[in-house]
């Protein structure tokens, strides 16, 4: 879309990027130097025209902001060379059921404090869409345990999925799924604390 020079396709695409990639969140940290350069906000660096600032922000910043197409062209490419390193890198790791489950309960925790601020996809608005993708992730991973701790504790695992199901359906209402979205910063104040509430 980037290569096509044409910016609304760009956006779009950029959304619809997002999302694979935020729904491996919870196991990132064993490929945290690949998420340094595929992932970092500008706030690890000087400013936003810093040579080291790459990946999706980067992207994010010249699509939404400078409505640059041509200059995100060679961090798209090198997005995309990284995307495929980090395909690799998966397939060749083993991970750990325990690093699944404590990477699920650090990324609900950031979730509910950090990115429901809007401060991630600050210049896209996406923060929804993102937000979405992360719960898709845990909910991937609580699928593979649900069936073992539905018979130690029934109780939790009803609570549980019924937490995923009511966060997922108010993500639902607030913002389409695809590849368009609602500006997360425009919604009203009660709407993003309703969903704060619901992340906890």
């Amino acid at each position: 879309a980037i290569k096509s020079g044409d910016l609304k396709k760009a956006t779009e695409a950029y959304g619809l990027a997002r999302m694979p990639y935020e729904r491996i969140e919870p196991i990132i940290e064993t490929f945290s130097e690949l998420d340094g350069v595929m992932d970092a906000r500008v706030d690890d660096f000087k400013n936003e025209n810093d040579p080291a600032f790459t990946g999706y922000h980067r992207i994010e910043y010249l699509l939404f902001v400078k409505k640059n197409v041509k200059d995100a062209e060679p961090f798209a490419a090198q997005l995309l060379e990284n995307g495929k390193k980090m395909q690799q890198a998966i397939a060749a790791t083993t991970i750990a059921p325990t690093d699944f489950i404590a990477g699920v309960g650090e990324l609900m925790e950031e979730a509910q404090s950090s990115k429901i601020t809007g401060e991630e996809e600050r210049w896209s608005g996406a923060t929804v869409p993102v937000i979405r993708a992360n719960v898709e992730g845990a909910q991937a991973i609580y699928d593979l345990v649900k069936a073992e701790l539905k018979k130690k504790d029934a109780a939790l695992d009803d609570k549980i999925s019924k937490s995923l199901a009511t966060v997922i359906e108010t993500m639902n209402t607030l913002s389409p799924a695809g590849a368009t979205w609602n500006d997360f910063g425009k919604m009203e104040q009660a709407k993003q604390v309703d969903l704060k509430n619901k992340l906890e």
